[in-house]
């Protein structure tokens, strides 16, 4: 499914996406399932070979995550966030950096496209107001408008 906004598709090519990644050598946030890693570990996309995705740790592990371990990396690929999970291959602690190594992922899903053709609005033709609990109401300009919602934008 291709998105109108984007040129990217909703779940891309993971090995494309990852050699572009690695060869400009794009940062990340790598994070264990089972929580073992610190919420969120900063690496470097640093090489995919041999259907292996190696990253360098700009943060350190508190303990090296166990091959077979299932962690999930986000990301950013031509403006858009990404993200993929991926089976810890094996970890690595250097002096300076830590390396760890990933399988491929199936896929990699991007995040916040929109699900639904969005038409913009007229704010002269249309009134918005939200209306809170309270029964206060705030006026808004409607933006745009589509099948799954709307995006006002209040004055």
């Amino acid at each position: 499914m291709e998105s109108r906004f984007r040129s990217e598709p909703l779940r891309a090519d993971p090995e494309r996406i990852v050699v572009e990644c690695c060869a400009a050598g794009a940062p990340a946030v790598v994070t264990l399932r089972d929580g073992a890693a610190a919420p969120g570990l900063r690496a470097v996309f640093a090489s995919f070979r041999n259907e292996r995705i190696e990253l360098e740790m700009t943060d350190a592990f508190l303990e090296p995550p166990a091959p077979g371990a299932v962690c999930y990396v986000s990301f950013m690929h031509r403006g858009r966030p990404m993200n993929f999970t991926a089976p810890v291959r094996e970890a690595s602690t250097g002096a300076e950096r830590g390396l760890l190594v990933l399988g491929v992922p199936a896929t990699i899903v991007s995040e916040g496209l929109r699900s639904a053709f969005r038409i913009p609005g007229d704010p002269d033709a249309h009134s918005v107001a939200v209306v809170g609990d309270d029964g206060v109401a705030w006026h808004a300009e409607l933006v745009n408008l589509s099948l799954t919602g709307m995006l006002v934008r209040f004055e």
